[in-house]
Order: C-alpha cells, then structure tokens, then sequence
C-alpha cells in the first residue's frame, strides 16, 4: 500500500466502521425500547385458528444477552471508527504518530474480536431459538405451556408470532426486521473492523521502519564524523 494512501484509507474504513456501529446502536435502541414497552402492557388477541384466546406479548424465557452484546459490539466499533478517523488526518497524526498508531491498533483489534466474539454468539443463540407449535386443542394452559420450551431470542419470538397477534402486529414486524438486520450487520462490522486494524498494523510498522533508518543513519553520521 503507497504511504500516501494509509491514512485516506483509514479514514475511510473508520468512518464506515462508525456508522455501522451508530446503525447498530440505533437498531438495538429501538427493539430495547419496543420490548420494555411490552414487559409492562399485558396479553394480546390472537387471529385466525388462535382466535378468542390471548397470549402474553412476552415470553417468560426470552434470551437478552444478543441483543445487550449486539448493543456493546455496535457502540465499541463506533469508538474504535471515530478514533480511527480522527487520528488519522495528516495534521493531527503529525502531532503524536506513535502514539496515534498505537490507540488505532489497540481499539481496531478490540472491535475485531468484539465483534468475532458477538458475531458467532448471536448467529448460535438465534440457530437454537425455540421454535413455537401451535397447540392442536388451543387453551389458555396450551398456549402458555407452548411458549415455555427451551428459550426464544427477540428475533426468534417476534418474527414467529408476528402473524397472529392483533395487539402491536406493526411494532412487532419491525422488531423482527431490525434484529435481523442487527444480526446480520455484524459480519460488515467484523470486516471493516479487521480492515482498520490492518491498515493501522501497516502504517505503525511503516513508521517504525522510518524510524529506525533515522536512528541509522544518525549513527552512521556519527562515526563519519568520529
């Protein structure tokens, strides 16, 4: 990579990396805040062969921690890009080059593995979310004991009763959509995290190689002159 082009490149690969990490922070914000409204608001009417029973908008057993670590990976990656971006315009990297280097690798490596971390949790949890049987003989013991199995993920329990909750069916489809869609923002995340995490690996390796030819070539004025 030609020098003059690591900190263009950085920039670039921080600021995406930013919004990604903001587009996740807002996703997560609107499914916490969707799924506490619903914590607090009761039962819902049931449609179609469900129709005249009810059901809690909730399970006992839904599974938070994909959704709290989704949350903590986007906001890690937020810092990690604005550091990013910031430290690496010419001007101000000129100041304190090492020391810049170092706190991009640092935060780069940290949203790497974060999102490694966060990436390969979310995609298990989501795989062995519980999958919801409509009882034959409907009842209101039936229908809560259908929803006891096992544990359902946000994404798992809203994109399954969607279709057959009259209460909140619109809020519903949404959180659906956005815990897909945080799910499957992690893997961009992942990639820019890594990339960032390159190009600050080449530009601190660059700059310590710059500095030690430097050093050399003092010392090897030193002695012409001795």
């Amino acid at each position: 990579m030609a020098p003059a082009l690591i900190p263009t490149v950085a920039i670039t690969t921080g600021s995406i990396l930013a919004i990604l990490g903001f587009t996740l922070i807002g996703l997560e914000v609107s499914i916490s805040s969707h799924v506490n409204d619903w914590e607090n608001t009761g039962t819902s009417n049931l449609v179609g062969n469900l129709r005249g029973h009810s059901m809690p908008f909730l399970p006992a057993n839904l599974e938070r921690r994909s959704d709290r670590l989704i949350l903590a990976a986007g906001s890690v990656a937020a810092s990690a890009g604005i550091v990013g971006a910031i430290t690496s315009v010419p001007k101000i990297k000129c100041h304190h080059q090492s020391w810049n280097s170092f706190i991009i690798v640092f935060m780069a490596a940290a949203s790497t593995a974060f999102s490694i971390c966060t990436l390969v949790y979310a995609f298990i949890k989501e795989a062995d979310s519980a999958t919801w049987v409509i009882p034959s003989q409907p009842s209101a013991g039936r229908l809560y004991m259908s929803t006891q199995r096992g544990y359902y993920t946000t994404e798992g329990w809203t994109c399954q009763v969607r279709a057959v909750m009259v209460a909140l069916r619109d809020e519903m489809n949404d959180t659906c959509r956005e815990s897909k869609a945080a799910r499957w923002i992690m893997i961009p995340l992942l990639v820019f995290g890594f990339l960032l995490w390159v190009v600050s690996m080449v530009d601190s390796w660059r700059m310590g190689t710059k500095g030690r030819n430097r050093t050399s070539e003092k010392n090897v004025e030193g002695s012409a002159r001795v």
